[in-house]
């Protein structure tokens, strides 16, 4: 619960947990039962009765607790014991709408990977904060790693023709034919959205942002030939982030393909933010004119 809890947070991912049970009964006042427990006992026998409730008190207290855990550590709120389902619903809707992000810097450096519990307050009455319990004192190092390990698996994953198209960041692209001017090479030119693109703005006053452009060839019956990929570092100063966001952001990928037809699955994603967008095309590369004549 606590790795999952975990991955779920450094998502940024509130879980509103709701139980479409509505609200729970003890099922030995049900006018269905038998008189007799789950394992055929007749309920009749003294302490039994109390037995069942005991039992099916504490499954229940256990589901709501994960329910609640899940919720507490993740930012989100637990509903339960209630029949309006569709009410609980909206409310988390609308509770998980407005939020503040913030961060900050740890000062106790000794990345012992215990759980650091993180207290908000704010100095508003009547304002109820509901933030992630804390985090583990992991090595940044360390995490920035198996992050970095992490996107290359879901890039990867996202990029096969098996995977539903990604929708998460927006972009055009365009494919050029081989020519003398492409190397003879298959260029695919893309253009992203910069209002989707996560841009931080850093200590050096710069916009910085990095993204990956990836071309993956199949041939026609769908067996994966190549893969290329370009990482864009950004690192703008004001006045180009001004401009830049009016326009498109640039990337480019070539490819080397032999002659012949091919389906090509292309990809961008935000290296800050994990957020991917792919889509699907076509290209025939066609003999050489030397090679047609001989």
């Amino acid at each position: 619960m606590a790795e999952t809890a975990e991955s779920l947070t450094d998502a940024q991912i509130a879980v509103y947990p709701v139980d479409a049970r509505g609200l729970v009964t003890y099922s030995v006042f049900d006018a269905s039962n038998s008189g007799r427990d789950k394992f055929g006992r007749s309920m009749g026998r003294p302490g039994r009765m109390q037995q069942e409730i005991s039992r099916q008190s504490a499954e229940l207290a256990s589901a709501h607790g994960t329910m609640n855990e899940l919720a507490d550590r993740t930012g989100g709120k637990a509903f339960y014991n209630r029949n309006d389902l569709d009410v609980a619903i909206r409310k988390s809707i609308d509770d998980g709408s407005t939020y503040y992000t913030l961060a900050y810097y740890p000062e106790n450096k000794n990345w012992n990977g215990k759980f650091r519990k993180i207290h908000v307050k704010v100095d508003r009455q009547g304002v109820k904060v509901r933030h992630r319990l804390g985090y583990y004192a992991l090595d940044p190092k360390m995490i920035t790693e198996a992050d970095q390990k992490r996107r290359a698996t879901t890039f990867g994953k996202a990029l096969s023709l098996d995977f539903p198209v990604s929708t998460g960041l927006r972009f055009h692209a365009g494919v050029v034919q081989p020519s003398d001017k492409t190397e003879n090479r298959v260029l695919v030119n893309f253009g992203l959205d910069p209002h989707a693109i996560s841009f931080e703005k850093q200590d050096d006053g710069l916009q910085h942002a990095i993204v990956d452009c990836a071309v993956q060839a199949y041939t026609e019956k769908g067996k994966l030939i190549k893969t290329e990929v370009t990482t864009l570092r950004m690192a703008l100063k004001p006045d180009t982030f001004t401009r830049l966001m009016r326009t498109v952001v640039p990337c480019q990928r070539s490819i080397d393909l032999a002659p012949g037809n091919y389906l090509l699955r292309l990809g961008v994603m935000d290296d800050n933010t994990s957020l991917i967008g792919t889509t699907n095309a076509r290209v025939t590369i066609a003999l050489p004119a030397a090679a047609i004549k001989q």
